[in-house]
């Protein structure tokens, strides 16, 4: 049966719709999904007190649906009298509140402001069939009488296809009109066929406001997951976000049907909380058979300019080396967060299989290096009139030594300059006081570089004033809460050497004088612990007179840090916490007795003023330590 137009015009003609569901007879016909595919969208912008016009409802049984679920008070309208005819008989008698009539969505009757929701379920992809001035008018009729008959505040649900056409008559119309614009993708309602084009579908709402002249527009994209929406900076934000889609949708159709791909085809995903490219993929296919079908590698950070992952040769070639036929190679993408190589897999696990083939159903394995995700950080960025932008950076290589390169991002794969940084440990210390530890690790480690974190501005000034406190580009000082710090400092990826929490805590009725008990919470141990490289040190400044209080925060640290020592200081109630990440514990006792040596040599040599910096045999300490 036969039920396609033979001109697209025919879309907008009523003796086609007639004989369209003639032929349909009692067999829904659903535009782009029932209601359960739609309903977390349909049940955030339609209550049950509002009022709905469906325009263009044919035999879809969606305003049935809707009045299953409380939203009764509904009018659909059709060109097509034969259809309006069967649904007056299919529904009429059990569902009295809901109505229909034969109306042109061109010449809508209804008084001015009555509804408070319209649903177009297809119909404007339907009649915008082309960018042709008349048409262009007819939808320009067809949009002034849907904004007529909406009150303010209403809402214009219209799910699309959104071609490219549809999509900038939209944003141009609504936009102008100072309308409140959101893009919902509505992934549940596309097509799961295997052999079918799964073309994205979308919910264009727009919220009718009275526009206020110089308010720039409100154009929003709502991203599957969250519930705050990005803001769209400009129309071509919002049609670049649907463009990347529908190329990913034929790509992902091309891969699936194709057994091998002909070129080196690169995909970028997106994050949803910033907007901005995080993963860009390379397809690469072998012609040699082997077991495994299909796999991912992960490129970790700063290695993407390697021949072998950069160049489309040396993809093959990695491609061999694993002998994978079909290998997705993964980079990782300047200027945002990956926490873990698992948040990594995480991100990517639901979408790779996507680029499978239609044969490979299998859990896909994902490859990589090693068990992270490298480590990058950008020194600076800027752009130069002739060589365009730029950035410095520095990367950790997998032998764990420091460069610093020099990219112009015209050629994100090749390194202009490249140098060895020689680095000492990196030392965070909470808590500032007059500044005499940082200045001492500051003067006794000149290749440590210290970063202070102290709350109250007013203790800076009095360091630098009274106690001489210089700061540089070794020895820096944030004015910040330094559990706002912490948590920053995880959500960023930063890491560090040596964390020495030293801070008062103000509230001297809790029986403790240091630190705030909100630093010995388990989670904010557990967030110094993620900021501690592997191979580090937390270190605390405990001073605790509650003895209940003091159980529970020795409870807390062992559950958080596999290995701690304490060492109390004498005829004080301060005791300073070792604690160690290593979760190896074999001969440590011994390695810090050889550390504590060669650090009490190294002092020794180091200071000049033996009056102002004691050197403390280490060694005894150890005695002291449990």
């Amino acid at each position: 049966m036969d039920l396609l137009p033979k001109d697209h015009k025919d879309f907008g003609s009523k003796d086609y719709w007639n004989e369209f569901f003639s032929k349909q007879k009692s067999q829904p016909f659903e535009w782009y999904g029932e209601y359960d595919s739609l309903s977390e969208i349909l049940d955030k912008y339609i209550h049950p007190r509002d009022k709905v016009l469906i325009v263009g409802c044919g035999n879809s049984k969606l305003s049935a649906d809707l009045y299953d679920v409380g939203i009764c008070d509904s009018i659909s309208i059709d060109i097509s009298a034969p259809v309006i005819n069967q649904m007056k008989e299919r529904y009429g008698k059990d569902r009295p509140k809901m109505h229909f009539d034969v109306m042109d969505v061109f010449k809508l009757t209804f008084d001015d402001g009555i509804f408070s929701v319209v649903i177009d379920k297809g119909t404007l992809d339907a009649l915008l069939v082309d960018k042709s001035q008349e048409v262009d008018e007819r939808i320009n009729t067809m949009f002034s009488q849907i904004e007529r008959v909406l009150r303010n505040g209403g809402r214009y649900l219209c799910f699309s296809l959104l071609q490219e056409h549809v999509l900038n008559k939209l944003l141009d119309w609504f936009t102008d009109k100072g309308w409140l614009v959101r893009l919902h993708r509505c992934s549940k309602a596309e097509a799961k066929h295997e052999d079918s084009l799964a073309f994205p579908v979308y919910a264009v709402v727009m919220t009718k406001l009275k526009k206020i002249p110089g308010v720039p527009m409100v154009l929003e994209l709502m991203h599957e997951g969250l519930l705050t929406p990005q803001r769209c900076s400009s129309k071509a934000d919002a049609i670049d976000y649907v463009k990347s889609a529908q190329h990913y949708a034929f790509l992902k159709h091309y891969l699936n049907k194709k057994k091998m791909a002909e070129d080196d085809i690169c995909l970028e995903l997106c994050s949803p909380d910033t907007g901005r490219v995080k993963y860009r993929m390379f397809v690469v296919d072998r012609k040699e058979k082997s077991k495994m079908k299909f796999a991912v590698f992960v490129v970790v950070q700063g290695r993407e300019t390697e021949w072998l992952f950069s160049t489309p040769q040396g993809r093959q070639e990695l491609a061999a080396n694993v002998s994978c036929e079909r290998l997705v190679v993964v980079h990782l993408l300047r200027d945002n967060v990956y926490s873990s190589l698992e948040e990594v897999k995480s991100d990517l696990s639901g979408k790779v299989l996507e680029l499978a083939p239609a044969s490979c159903k299998d859990q896909v394995p994902i490859l990589s290096l090693g068990d992270d995700v490298g480590q990058r950080d950008i020194r600076c960025r800027d752009r130069s009139e002739l060589s365009g932008e730029y950035v410095v950076e520095d990367v950790l290589s997998n032998n764990d030594d420091l460069y610093r390169r020099l990219i112009f991002l015209n050629s994100p794969y090749i390194i202009q300059s490249e140098a060895k940084l020689m680095t000492g440990p990196s030392v965070l210390l909470i808590g500032l006081g007059g500044g005499t530890l940082p200045m001492y690790i500051h003067k006794h480690f000149p290749d440590a570089s210290v970063e202070v974190v102290e709350l109250d501005p007013c203790v800076l000034d009095i360091a630098k004033k009274w106690f001489n406190l210089v700061t540089d580009n070794r020895l820096k000082v944030h004015i910040s809460d330094g559990l706002t710090f912490i948590q920053e400092a995880v959500t960023n990826g930063l890491k560090y050497d040596i964390v020495i929490l030293d801070v008062d805590n103000k509230d001297l009725s809790l029986g403790i004088s240091g630190p705030p008990v909100a630093f010995l919470e388990t989670a904010m141990l557990e967030n110094m612990l993620q900021i501690v490289y592997d191979s580090g040190l937390a270190i605390i400044n405990l001073a605790c007179r509650n003895s209940e209080l003091y159980k529970e925060a020795y409870s807390k640290l062992k559950s958080v840090f596999k290995v701690m020592y304490s060492r109390k200081i004498p005829a004080e109630v301060n005791e300073v916490i070792y604690c160690i990440k290593a979760e190896d514990t074999k001969d440590i006792m011994e390695l810090t007795k050889d550390n504590y040596t060669t650090l009490t040599s190294f002092l020794e040599k180091r200071t000049t003023y033996s009056d102002v910096f004691d050197v403390v045999d280490l060694a005894s300490c150890l005695t002291e330590i449990t």
